[in-house]
């Protein structure tokens, strides 16, 4: 429980060290601060992930576009029948958790790597063009923990963005050996 300096023990105290512990003889006199109920938060959640910001320069001109977060709407209620009455509103007790927004200039990456790709005769490799159950047999292969092929698919991804060319000719190799019965 949180505590807070005791001032009756305190004004009657003779010597103080602040060396000495709290709630000690000499220390510092404490006592713990009791559970309320109220006040108690409720929370409005945002209908949209994101919202657009524009940012414009000393002619107004329109500068940069971002995306940012939407946080949720606070009410403080100080007790029981406000707080139901917010309830009743539509606030929620749950804090909302926002999302990172996405970032803007990603498709322009994924774009060029397609190009390069085509450009030296190789195919860029989706991440739909492999099977679940044979990543996920690939990655408890190597030690990964992985139990249900959804999981496969978020460490495929993590992993894959690491070096996705590499990555992805182990993973076929390890599934083409799979097939030969290796």
């Amino acid at each position: 429980m949180p505590t807070t300096i005791d001032e009756e023990r305190f004004a009657s105290q003779e010597t103080l060290d602040l060396s000495k512990p709290q709630g000690t003889a000499q220390g510092l006199p404490v006592k713990q601060i009791a559970h309320q109920e109220y006040p108690r938060c409720v929370y409005r959640h945002p209908v949209e992930p994101y919202r657009e910001v524009l940012h414009r320069n000393t002619n107004h001109e329109v500068v940069e576009r971002e995306l940012v977060a939407t946080e949720h709407l606070v009410h403080v209620c100080q007790h029981e029948q406000e707080f139901k009455k917010k309830l009743g509103e539509g606030w929620v007790a749950e804090p909302y958790i926002p999302q990172a927004p996405p970032d803007l200039t990603e498709h322009l990456y994924i774009k060029v790597t397609e190009e390069v790709a085509k450009r030296i005769g190789e195919k860029q490799t989706s991440d739909l063009d492999f099977d679940l159950v044979d990543a996920q047999k690939f990655l408890l292969s190597r030690g990964y923990p992985c139990a249900k092929p959804e999981d496969a698919l978020v460490a495929v991804k993590a992993m894959a963005a690491k070096d996705r060319r590499s990555f992805f000719k182990e993973l076929a190799e390890f599934v083409s050996a799979e097939g030969e019965g290796k």
